[in-house]
């Protein structure tokens, strides 16, 4: 009986507690900040092995993206940069786009963590977003 009362109330907090991470389940993926969406899309999708990846990181222009990289989750890699080269705005949103590569591994399966800062213009307050990926080695 316990457990179904814990299991609820997590149910219910479960959006508020996830709001900034998703997992990669197709090429696009959508996360909340402050009411408003985040979008980051990747492609090839499933991502690659020691190919260029490019990303697209979309948002509410109230936000000023400060810093990109990728990390492994399973396996310490380093923090490997994301390669920002253009970003444009568009009726009130920001759309970044850019570029990452990552090597091969001993380990055959890796999760990848993809991670930004977002910083609010008007409050200086800082989000980190997470979207979440794996990798399988051919």
């Amino acid at each position: 009986m316990i457990l179904i009362v814990v299991y609820s109330l997590n149910q219910e907090k479960s959006p508020i507690l996830y709001h900034n991470q998703c997992y990669l389940e197709s090429v696009s993926c959508e996360l909340s900040l402050e009411g408003t969406d985040v979008v980051v899309d990747v492609t090839p999708f499933p991502v690659r092995i020691e190919e260029m990846i490019a990303i697209n990181i979309k948002h509410a222009n109230q936000y000023v993206l400060k810093q990109v990289w990728v990390e492994g989750t399973n396996m310490f890699m380093g923090k490997l940069p994301v390669h920002i080269s253009n970003s444009d705005t568009i009726n009130d949103r920001v759309k970044h786009s850019g570029e990452f590569f990552i090597g091969a591994c001993s380990e055959p399966n890796m999760r990848w963590k993809l991670v930004f800062d977002l910083t609010d213009i008007e409050s200086g307050q800082s989000q980190t977003m997470s979207v979440f990926f794996q990798t399988k080695r051919s």
